[in-house]
């Protein structure tokens, strides 16, 4: 007789489309429209950059998206970003045709065979440089994400893995970014590029399967989260028990803290700059110990 199959198994569970999980946010964020209060803040001109003036927040009237404005905000999204999404296209189709020919493989193999190992490095210095220039140096951070198709077949075919070359796109930019980013800032980046570079960086870190290696590359972002949790419980539970709230630092997140102490803004960049390339330098050995 056949064993009897386990009717209790457990049943693998498919990925939705990503046009599916692209739907579903497109009608999320439609329904917010009509939960979310709207508002906005004043801003101001200084210097040829529009900033925002702190304390005027204030309400305006609601804007509700229906469901044919829904719809016509996608094509209005690929024309307002369409030297981006035909980058892309460019970079995805080109790659296509140099890959399903062989010629990355052929032209990178015989150069890394004429040069030897060192021919690798080479070439991850040429792609570190290129974004370093294109995405830095220009300003732009969000214009080398159309690059990766790019270097993710030029890494396979050098003989890296994509997550080097994930690496590559996300550093190369970065670096350059701070050029721009130096004392005194001439472009700030916002929560939304900060998250997403934090979540890349943690993604990168659990797909190498090193996830403690970043309470060292990330301590100081680390401290700042932790400096406002315990500020906020420190606060609640002083004001329990002696009846008058107190504070832990003078200021949270820790960086305004040593503000209060006295520090100036390039001593603090300074200090978190050193600290960061000492405990990530003390990560990377441990790798290769």
């Amino acid at each position: 007789m056949k064993p009897a199959t386990n009717s209790l198994a457990k049943k693998k569970h498919a990925i939705p489309h990503v046009y599916i999980i692209l739907l579903i946010v497109i009608l999320l964020a439609t329904v917010l429209t009509y939960i979310v209060p709207a508002g906005q803040f004043d801003r101001e001109t200084v210097d040829n950059v529009k900033m925002v003036i702190p304390g005027t927040y204030h309400r305006i009237d609601q804007t509700p998206v229906n469901l044919f404005d829904m719809f016509v905000a996608i094509p209005q999204g690929f024309v307002s970003m369409a030297n981006i999404v035909i980058l892309i296209y460019m970079c995805v189709a080109g790659m296509g045709i140099l890959t399903s020919t062989g010629a990355l493989e052929r032209v990178f193999g015989s150069f890394i065979s004429k040069v030897g190992a060192k021919g690798r490095v080479v070439m991850l210095i040429i792609f570190y440089a290129f974004f370093f220039v294109r995405g830095g140096l220009t300003g732009s951070v969000n214009s080398p994400i159309a690059f990766i198709p790019l270097v993710v077949t030029l890494c396979l075919a050098v003989g890296y893995d994509v997550m080097t070359a994930l690496g590559v796109v996300a550093v190369g930019a970065l670096v350059g970014f701070l050029w721009y980013n130096s004392f005194p800032a001439q472009i700030f980046m916002g929560d939304t590029g900060s998250m997403f570079i934090g979540g890349a960086v943690v993604g990168m870190a659990m797909l190498l399967r090193q996830p403690f290696l970043l309470l060292l590359i990330g301590f100081t972002c680390c401290m700042s989260s932790v400096s406002v949790i315990l500020q906020r419980y420190y606060y609640k539970a002083t004001r329990k028990i002696y009846g008058t709230p107190r504070r832990l630092f003078k200021m949270s997140p820790l960086h305004h803290h040593f503000e209060k102490c006295g520090m100036k803004e390039t001593q603090i960049v300074l200090m978190y700059t050193v600290v960061t390339l000492v405990l990530t330098a003390l990560a990377v050995i441990s790798v290769i110990v």
